[in-house]
């Protein structure tokens, strides 16, 4: 089936991560997952604003926006977890 080939691209996108992580390192930069939280914490409070849903256009934006950054800081939880697994 399509499990070993599932396991083999998660496995390659780990090592890219792992990657990643080398060269920021090198470069003097952090990866730093806790940013897209202070992110989505802005979003939740203006979200929270009685007057956010007044404009949908605006309020589906940034929601949608809000998804990615919590589906980003997901990915990436996981992916630390699972690159230090392999190490």
């Amino acid at each position: 089936g399509t499990e070993g080939y599932v396991t083999i691209e998660l496995d390659e996108q780990i090592r890219r991560y792992q990657g990643l992580l080398k060269r920021a390192e090198i470069y003097g930069g952090i990866f730093d997952a806790a940013s897209p939280l202070a992110e989505i914490s802005k979003l939740d409070q203006q979200s929270a604003a009685p007057e956010f849903w007044d404009d949908p256009d605006n309020a589906q934006r940034v929601m949608q926006r809000r998804q990615r950054l919590q589906d980003d800081r997901e990915l990436s939880v996981s992916l630390q977890t699972r690159s230090s697994d392999l190490d």
